[in-house]
């Protein structure tokens, strides 16, 4: 009866938490945090405990990123500061632990990926709302923040469905999906994040080459979900190119580059575990040499921004996490309502890596469930009629 009981607190502290990630900061760490809890307390009584949070999976990766954030926080200015840069990857690996391991049948999956479409169709209504009323002028998910992030969040969401919709055959189904994915669609243009447009055409790209893992059916939707993006928002460019226009100059691109050489300088001088997470911004523009007109935040690049903060020790467990996934995702053969997603995800991540810091909280948390959603099934047998 207890078992049964935290069982039931692990699952609905989980789906509270994932449709929170988008919309509320509090209640999406505290329940993830009462799910982890519950998620300890069964396997600790079940005394599988070291074994369920050790498999050679994804989950080492992130508890390799975890350990290399902790590592980086002896040498940091604010050790208290850098602990916290622990928190996000550690949150990742939890999450991939509790649904990988006790949520992975297709029903649980099928539930929990509802639980996505409803949180950021909600934050993406919320998100237009604020728009037109010119509250912001960039679209931003409240909880997730940045449009950069925001759309990340969006087009990793926005493969979530796709993947459901071709696994679904109900027609009330599939019309509420078509609903999340015009409103969430919207909200994506509306970010203007350009290098999360790349990243969505090259994870098409991506699911056409690796065809033979699901249904050509994701791809071409995706497809048909890119050209229709790209039309609106080309009209909605040239349509109001004043408001538009500002946003698509290349100072951002100019700005990276002083922040990539400025972090790279910082690497060269904290070469093995960095200099602690979250503290870039204590850095002054001009120390080393490098003149810059503004303090930093971040490198806006994943793997600089790793280098910087976490040394050569976490950007090696970065890539440990990264070949874990694509292992995880590409290892085994059968069928996977999210494989192509996870596989699209993968590749959002490192190439929207380049230009933004991806794997960062909220965003980063979907990629860990989306991974963990990866449940492998034999594919099923097809009997021929013989005369």
């Amino acid at each position: 009866m207890f078992g049964q009981r935290v069982i039931q607190i692990e699952w609905y502290a989980l789906l509270i938490s994932v449709f929170s990630f988008p919309l509320f900061e509090s209640p999406k760490t505290i329940f993830l945090l009462l799910s982890a809890t519950a998620f300890i307390v069964r396997h600790a009584g079940e005394r599988d405990l070291s074994r369920v949070l050790l498999r050679f999976d994804p989950r080492l990766g992130f508890l390799a990123l975890a350990v290399s954030a902790a590592l980086s926080a002896f040498f940091a200015m604010k050790p208290g500061l850098a602990i916290k840069g622990c928190f996000d990857p550690l949150m990742m690996f939890f999450l991939f632990s509790i649904v990988a391991t006790d949520f992975s049948d297709e029903k649980s999956i099928v539930v929990i990926a509802w639980s996505v479409i409803a949180g950021t169709t909600a934050a993406s209504a919320w998100g237009l709302a604020e728009v037109a009323l010119q509250k912001r002028p960039l679209l931003e998910l409240h909880s997730v923040g940045h449009a950069n992030h925001s759309s990340i969040y969006l087009v990793l969401s926005i493969w979530v469905i796709l993947c459901l919709f071709v696994a679904r055959r109900a027609f009330a189904g599939r019309a509420v999906m078509s609903i999340s994915l015009a409103c969430i669609i919207s909200a994506l243009i509306l970010t203007q994040s350009r290098a999360t447009y790349l990243a969505l055409v090259l994870s098409i790209a991506g699911i056409f080459m690796f065809s033979g893992i699901h249904k050509r059916g994701i791809a071409a939707a995706a497809t048909v979900v890119s050209i229709a993006i790209a039309a609106l928002w080309s009209y909605a460019y040239f349509a109001k190119p004043a408001a538009l226009q500002k946003g698509i100059s290349f100072a951002s691109i100019m700005m990276r580059f002083e922040h990539w050489q400025m972090a790279w300088q910082l690497f060269l001088h904290h070469p093995v575990v960095g200099i602690g997470a979250k503290s870039l911004r204590l850095y002054e523009p001009g120390m080393y040499g490098f003149v810059m007109t503004e303090k930093l935040s971040h490198a806006h690049n994943l793997f600089l921004n790793t280098l910087v903060h976490f040394g050569i020790v976490g950007f090696g467990a970065l890539c440990w996490l990264f070949f874990l996934a694509l292992r995880y995702i590409l290892g085994q053969s059968g069928y996977s309502i999210m494989r192509p997603a996870a596989c699209a995800g993968l590749i959002i991540v490192v190439v929207n890596g380049m230009l933004n810091t991806t794997l960062h909280s909220e965003h980063g948390l979907l990629f860990a469930l989306i991974l963990a959603m990866v449940v492998i099934k034999p594919e099923p047998v097809v009997k021929r009629r013989t005369c």
